[in-house]
């Protein structure tokens, strides 16, 4: 009865266009905490999807937009663009990305140009006490195959601001060894649950 007339006209779908709201999820992103997550280059550390037993390192570009809001460059991994029949060019495999905030860390959406996959990860601070680790789950929006889940454990770790570590990490990018990481990392790897520690089916 108290509905306005000019509602009552439209469609269902036109009054849920109306009135949906997207502040909430933009002000997730504002007042991130920075000094926790500083701007610079990440490691993103993920077993791959494609080969049981290794992981796929390669580099984000965490930065500060001018309106204080968070954001990242990454890139699609060049052995998924081979194994998909896409160009394994930079500017083709570039995949940007914004940060919303979390209570105890933060959390990715990343998109990609060429085509509709999102990804979405999940990040909490400081790894075992470790400040520059981050870790967490990255879940893809598309099955890679019915072995595989849609959710994967994934690990950040901020490199040092200069050039000899950026140089470092950037080689050190590519598909590796499970058995070839550090003892703690592939222990995170190896006992992640996408369910709480200690549950039961």
């Amino acid at each position: 009865m108290l509905e306005p007339l000019a509602n009552l006209a439209k469609s269902p779908e036109e009054i849920f266009v109306d009135t949906l709201d997207i502040s909430p999820f933009m002000n997730k992103m504002k007042g991130f905490d920075h000094a926790r997550a500083p701007d610079g280059l990440y490691q993103w550390i993920q077993p791959t999807h494609l080969s049981r037993g290794n992981v796929n390192i390669s580099l984000w570009h965490l930065f500060t937009l001018p309106n204080g809001y968070k954001a990242l460059k990454a890139s699609v991994p060049t052995y998924i663009a081979k194994a998909s029949g896409l160009s394994c060019l930079w500017k083709d495999r570039k995949q940007p990305g914004i940060i919303f905030q979390n209570s105890g860390g933060f959390t990715t959406l990343l998109s990609s140009h060429y085509n509709s996959l999102l990804f979405m990860s999940y990040f909490t601070y400081g790894y075992r006490g470790i400040a520059n680790i981050y870790t967490g789950f990255t879940a893809v929006s598309q099955s890679a195959g019915p072995t595989q889940s849609q959710a994967q454990p994934s690990m950040l770790k901020r490199i040092q601001p200069n050039f000899a570590a950026a140089i470092k990490a950037r080689r050190e990018c590519g598909v590796k060894k499970m058995e070839e990481l550090p003892e703690f990392e592939r222990e995170y790897f190896e006992t992640w649950s996408p369910f709480a520690p200690g549950y039961k089916l």
